[in-house]
């Protein structure tokens, strides 16, 4: 069956032939990217929404949704509707999305936290059937539903999704460029839509009027200039001014040539002409709310009753302006819409979009409906400042930039009096944090109290302040906006909790301990008579830092006071940074068995709240799996960190998996994670931030003496030299290389200076000390205690490092003519090196050892495989079960307690390793191995 030749699809065989081989697959569970460009007119979302209708028709779920300029500012807008996101939906979890969009729902902390409820709603879609998502129009989406669809279209490996988009070529905003370039290299079939050729357009002439065109009218008609939009307004607008004869079959132009539209514009001019007086009124005001809207929506802006409105539908349907579209009622095409929206002078638009806005909001519709009638209607009235200062700060988070731009209207407008400017600034303030505007926010939150209006308002704008100073190292003049504060009667007792707690860490950052502490005390009694967890779990933060022998009972102790409510951000945000920290110290102390019952908790946590500072989570993950050679598994933590997250202060994350390809002899994945981490053309490795600079230069040098270079990969490690203490202590994994290079090449004073550094660490974890050692028993050549230190490595589950020591044990053995325990020495090393297929590591050892006369023992080493069933790792085998299961990404990472993003990964490796397209084909074939994997065919 193939799909519909409409009309308006004349000319288009090769395009619809495309279409067809999407739809036999997707609806076979393959899922695809089909991306359809062209100019206004050209037919692009005709072609869209007949795969749409055919896949509808075949019971397969159809999602879509047009984008318009007035979505461009609203993130996740456009997604929003294609998914039908509202909180007047009657399913549960599309009511609790809108919520979130709308910052009233608990623990949320960004749009990240909503993008990803948003994919595991379409991954649960897809779990009981196919599904084709279309966004049109995307040159006018904003840039997180564009993020958003690029994501979905990584996914349709493992999901029965086609993802489709229709797009004219301008304007295209910079998300829109940069995705454009990639779509291809994800096998996206490309369909460039071009101008129909004279033998189409007048078969599409013929279909229209039912009569193939005459030789008059064929000439009138090239002025379509091959658009089938203009060419159908053209051929009615002649029929309608009856200007055509229909004779034997064929159909000419009476009169005299010319009389046509001049444009594809005028010829839909033309077209609302025919229409009402008030169909025609009341349709440039609907076109004000975008191109889909509901008869209710417009019963609203209007004030007509539906029934007064449905004789106008009627109207507007029959003459090709509007159509039906279930609930709601779409433009029929974007161009009808414009002209509507145009034939209004700009100044009518801004007050119709004002008027829009309150009479929405007084009908309780969602707040971004509002927002977005506002941002069209210009100046801003006394009730619009009214309804911004009521706007949840939680608001304001998910949607900064809109929010950053109406409340400096506002504050604009309200001059030096206005009743609601305190509270006005003091949410553009918070807007500003959010956007990385620290000066910004600090400056607003200044002025709202030095004007000392007392109350919340003074409160929550003194502690933004000591946010925003905090950020950009202004503890001074935070901690003096502290002590005013708390000397303040008018400040309410739970925000003089909260100055009083946060200036714990600024007297830290001050390097003034007793205060520090003497401060902490005040803030845990301000704090018991307020009942502010905040408040109370803060200080416990800042003293873990002063006593590092008691940071885990600290840390514990603020944890237990947090709960787990997750209504309040703040709670949220510090809860995040206590599980980091505290992940980081079971890592480096090697409580594993703590850190495994803690880590699946921490990144469901950390994918919910869906902020920066929750992927310090994943990069915490990272870092465990890199030190116990669960290298795969690092590779997916950092793959699983969503894209939007994916930069500074993440981007060093990068370095590691840079530095496991190049140790793969995978030069090509590590040099693509090289520029994920910021090292591209003209940038130099001293300009990158200390952690990137430190992590991708090891990866650089790692390649360096691949090639045979150790003095440039020595050079490239030493910039760990000239980091402080502190900075050295965060990367000591790095040291043991600069030794054994430094040894290498005869810079013994080097190696000397390096271990130096080591030991001046404060209290030093088990990870420290085991580095310690292991530089001090190379720089004094000791082979025993490099074969201690392997032995603590092993015991501690550093398996890198256990496999590092051996090595250097081996070198030290053979140099003394222990040729024997050399060869133990270095048998045991390979294998360890091959348990994470450090081919490289393994080339390196055998090649230092050789010319000592020492060759790895009998036996060979086992080399794992990398394709088929046999390469999958126990925790994608467990994954590939759930899958045969017929579990989603999401119902599989609630069950293993992992993100979905981790769960995402792991099934992208599964299917490369299996050489499969989807998870359909892992489902049929699972049977055939299923004994193998450990579960019943």
């Amino acid at each position: 069956m193939s799909l519909p030749r409409a009309t308006q699809l004349a000319g288009r065989v090769h395009e619809l032939s495309i279409m067809d081989d999407l739809v036999r697959q997707v609806t076979d569970g393959r899922g695809n990217v089909v991306w359809v460009e062209g100019e206004s007119g050209i037919g692009k979302s005709t072609l869209l929404g007949a795969v749409m209708h055919r896949l509808g028709e075949a019971g397969c779920t159809v999602l879509g949704a047009a984008g318009d300029e007035f979505m461009t500012d609203f993130p996740l807008r456009l997604m929003a509707e294609c998914l039908g996101v509202s909180t007047r939906s009657t399913d549960a979890d599309r009511a609790e999305l809108a919520r979130m969009l709308q910052g009233d729902a608990a623990g949320v902390l960004s749009l990240g936290a909503v993008g990803e409820r948003m994919i595991a709603l379409i991954d649960r879609l897809c779990a009981s059937g196919p599904v084709v998502l279309t966004l049109d129009d995307l040159q006018w989406a904003d840039e997180a539903s564009v993020g958003l669809w690029h994501r979905l279209a990584r996914s349709v490996d493992q999901i029965p999704l086609l993802v489709m988009a229709g797009c004219r070529p301008t304007p295209a905003h910079r998300a829109l460029r940069r995705l454009r370039t990639v779509v291809a290299d994800l096998g996206a079939r490309v369909i460039d839509l071009g101008p129909l050729d004279q033998a189409a357009a007048s078969a599409l002439a013929t279909m229209t009027l039912g009569a193939r065109p005459g030789p008059r009218l064929t000439a009138e008609l090239d002025r379509a200039a091959g658009n089938p939009l203009y060419l159908r307004e053209l051929t009615e607008a002649l029929s309608r001014d009856a200007l055509l004869r229909i004779a034997a079959g064929e159909a000419e132009l009476v009169g005299e040539a010319g009389t046509t539209p001049e444009s594809l514009v005028a010829a839909v001019a033309r077209r609302l002409d025919f229409l009402s007086e008030f169909a025609h009124r009341t349709l440039r005001v609907a076109a004000l709310l975008g191109t889909e809207f509901d008869v209710a929506e417009c019963a609203v802006v209007t004030g007509r009753s539906t029934h007064q409105l449905a004789e106008m539908v009627d109207e507007a349907i029959a003459t090709g302006v509007l159509r039906n579209e279930g609930r709601r009622l779409r433009f029929r095409h974007e161009l009808i819409r414009q002209v509507l929206v145009e034939q209004s002078p700009p100044a009518v638009r801004e007050e119709f979009h004002r008027g829009m806005a309150r009479a929405l909001a007084e009908a309780d519709y969602d707040r971004d409906v509002v927002a977005r009638h506002l941002l069209a209607g210009g100046r801003l009235d006394a009730w619009a400042a009214n309804w911004l200062a009521g706007i949840p700060e939680t608001m304001v988070r998910t949607t900064p930039a809109v929010s950053a731009e109406l409340l400096t209207r506002a504050v604009a407008e309200a001059g030096s009096g206005g009743a609601n400017l305190p509270t006005l600034r003091c949410r553009l303030a918070q807007a500003q944090f959010w956007l990385g505007r620290f000066e910004e926010s600090a400056s607003n939150a200044e002025a709202v109290f030095r004007a000392e209006p007392g109350g919340e308002v003074e409160g929550v704008a003194r502690v933004q302040f000591v946010r925003a100073a905090g950020r950009l190292g202004r503890f001074t003049d935070a901690l003096a906006v502290v002590t005013s504060g708390l000397a303040n009667p008018d400040v309410p007792p739970r925000w003089r909790a909260r100055l009083a707690a946060l200036s714990t860490l600024l007297l830290v950052d001050l390097e003034q301990e007793q205060e520090a502490r003497a401060r902490a005390e005040e803030a845990f009694a301000m704090a018991r008579q307020c009942d502010d967890a905040f408040a109370a779990a803060f200080p416990y933060h800042a003293l873990a830092i002063l006593d590092p022998d008691a940071q885990y009972e600290l840390r514990d102790k603020a944890m237990a006071v947090l709960g787990t409510a997750d209504t309040d951000p703040e709670v949220v945000d510090l809860r995040l940074v206590l599980l980091a920290r505290e992940l980081s110290e079971l890592v480096t102390d090697a409580r594993w068995s703590e850190y495994d019952a803690e880590l699946p908790r921490a990144l469901v946590m950390a994918e919910r709240a869906g902020t920066v500072r929750g992927s310090w989570i994943a990069g915490e993950a990272t870092f465990a799996s890199f030190l116990r050679g669960r290298w795969d598994e690092a590779i997916a933590h950092v793959a699983g960190i969503p894209e939007q997250m994916n930069g500074n202060p993440l981007a060093y994350l990068h370095g590691f998996v840079a530095t496991i390809a190049y140790s793969r002899e995978q030069r090509a994945l590590a040099e693509e994670h090289l520029r994920l981490a910021g090292y591209v053309d003209g940038v130099e490795l001293a300009d990158l931030p200390f952690h990137q600079r430190t992590v991708v230069g090891d990866a650089l040098a790692h390649a360096a003496e691949a090639h045979g270079d150790p003095v440039r990969a020595l050079a490239l490690r030493t910039a760990w030299l000239a980091l402080t203490p502190a900075r050295q202590a965060e990367c000591v994994e790095l040291a043991p290389d600069i030794v054994r290079l430094a040894l290498d090449v005869g810079d013994r004073d080097l190696a000397a200076t390096t271990t130096a550094c080591l030991t001046a660490t404060l209290a030093p974890s088990r990870f420290d000390m085991v580095i310690t050692g292991c530089c001090q028993a190379m720089l004094a050549d000791d082979a025993e205690g490099l074969l201690a230190q392997a032995e603590l490595c092993r015991r501690y589950g550093w398996l890198p490092f256990q496999a590092f020591a051996l090595e250097e044990a081996a070198v030290r053995l053979a140099r003394t003519g222990q040729v024997k325990a050399a060869r133990t020495a270095l048998t045991t090393a390979v294998r360890g090196y091959a348990e994470f297929d450090a081919s490289w590591r393994i080339r390196r050892a055998e090649a230092r050892l050789r010319p000592l006369g020492v060759r790895r023992g009998p036996g060979g080493v086992r080399q794992r495989a990398s394709h088929g069933w046999a390469a999958l790792t126990r925790s994608e085998q467990r994954i590939v079960r759930m899958i045969a299961a017929g579990m989603s990404n999401p119902d599989i990472a609630a069950e293993l307690y992992l993100s979905r993003n981790t769960v995402q990964t792991h099934v992208s490796h599964i299917l490369a390793k299996l050489g499969m397209r989807s998870r359909i084909e892992v489902v049929r074939e699972y049977p055939r191995h299923a004994e193998r994997l450990g579960g019943s065919g």
